[in-house]
């Protein structure tokens, strides 16, 4: 006989933890997270938050916070030692997609789980989002070619070609 026992942690009335992904950049495979802590605005001290993801799918790009000392980035562990709250607080992560190649042409789901301890809470709240996506390979620029003709529509003898180049994402930086 096997039992399954499992714990929510919660403090009854308050919101104290949320986890949204609110943005995906196709371009440049870069998923933005929210995490909102203390909603209810209560003050609570020892505020630490812990933001997870599977870094053998994702990568960390940037946080609104500064991470704590605990943090491990390459192990998709980050952490947020934000003290004594009694307001809203809203962290935003950056992850960005690794070797996006190896999903091109599928669509799959990427997480991201946060959880927050507090002086009103030992046991971690936890909070999960995902969202799913098809990677596709970028197609930032396309070209075409004709060979020159002249005015009565006859192709030149010399085999010149005519190329046009048409940049696809004129919003993204190319260095």
């Amino acid at each position: 006989i096997g039992y399954t026992v499992s714990k929510d942690a919660s403090v009854p009335g308050y919101n104290l933890l949320q986890k949204n992904c609110t943005g995906y950049n196709s371009v440049t495979n870069t998923f933005t997270w929210e995490i909102v802590v203390n909603d209810s605005a209560v003050t609570m001290g020892n505020v630490k938050v812990t933001d997870t993801f599977d870094s053998a799918k994702m990568e960390y790009v940037s946080a609104s916070e500064d991470l704590g000392e605990d943090s491990d980035v390459s192990n998709g562990k980050l952490v947020f030692s934000l003290g004594t709250l009694s307001e809203r607080k809203v962290i935003t992560v950056t992850t960005r997609i690794l070797h996006p190649e190896t999903y091109f042409g599928t669509w799959t789901e990427f997480k991201n789980k946060a959880a927050m301890i507090s002086s009103l809470n030992d046991t971690p709240i936890e909070k999960e989002a995902g969202k799913w996506v098809e990677v596709k390979e970028p197609e930032l620029l396309s070209k075409s070619g004709e060979f020159t003709r002249n005015s009565s529509g006859q192709l030149l003898s010399d085999g010149t070609i005519c190329w046009t180049v048409t940049v696809n994402e004129p919003q993204l930086a190319v260095e």
